[in-house]
């Protein structure tokens, strides 16, 4: 143990990808704090070391454009320990559950290309799930309450300049919101785009699997709705 009431908790990176942002915050806290990088980046194959007064702690690290590479919970720090990062393509999970790209999706899939007809293709979605995705810190609008299989998932191929996916609610004053994890593993998310109802453009789509959850913004709400996936302009 390091002098003090202080112990020294090491993060290890055996990752192939550099971690630009830390976030360690004590459990009994309902926000992250700041970043403990700093101006730093752990790059792969290196370590970091933070002091910290032993306790219970939630850690987040976070690549460049802050999306989440790994979150662990709860995490007992009372004597001086390692925490590795490994980088596996695992999913990305919370206390509450996880979104599952792994999973097979709720309403289907569809092999989409460039240039593909009909477009819009549509799809009937029914949003909402247990699942806290803002609790997830995968980015800026990444919120609601979702599904951990995907509700659609697109194999995508060919080019095109964007891709926008939106949902329509079949009901007025419903809040729904998106989560899209792209084929090179980013995240995309929206909120209210168009009234309540979400949208995500994806400019130049890598070709792959893309997985699209539908959720709730409140606890327990299920919206039923389309999902339109479309390269032309909004009427």
């Amino acid at each position: 143990m390091s002098g003090g009431d202080q112990v020294r908790f090491t993060i290890q990176n055996d990752s192939n990808q550099d971690i630009w942002y830390v976030y360690i915050s004590p459990v009994e806290n309902d926000y992250w704090g700041e970043d403990l990088l700093g101006s730093d980046i752990l790059s792969a194959g290196s370590s970091y070391e933070f002091q910290l007064t032993p306790g219970a702690y939630d850690l987040r690290v976070d690549g460049s454009d802050q999306n989440a590479l790994e979150t662990e919970w709860n995490i007992n720090i009372t004597t001086d320990q390692t925490w590795v990062f490994s980088g596996s393509d695992t999913p990305v999970s919370t206390g509450d559950g996880e979104l599952d790209y792994t999973a097979t999706p709720n309403f289907g899939s569809v092999a989409l290309q460039g240039g593909f007809l009909p477009d819009p293709h549509e799809v009937a979605i029914v949003s909402g799930g247990t699942v806290n995705v803002r609790g997830l810190s995968l980015g800026t609008g990444c919120t609601g309450y979702a599904s951990s299989a995907p509700d659609f998932r697109i194999n995508w191929s060919g080019t095109a300049s964007r891709l926008r996916i939106f949902f329509v609610a079949d009901g007025n004053f419903e809040d729904a919101t998106m989560i899209v994890n792209d084929a090179s593993g980013r995240w995309h998310c929206n909120d209210d785009h168009t009234g309540l109802n979400p949208l995500v453009e994806i400019n130049n789509p890598p070709a792959g699997q893309m997985d699209v959850w539908v959720g709730s913004y409140s606890s327990g709400d299920f919206i039923a709705g389309t999902l339109y996936i479309t390269e032309l302009d909004l009427p």
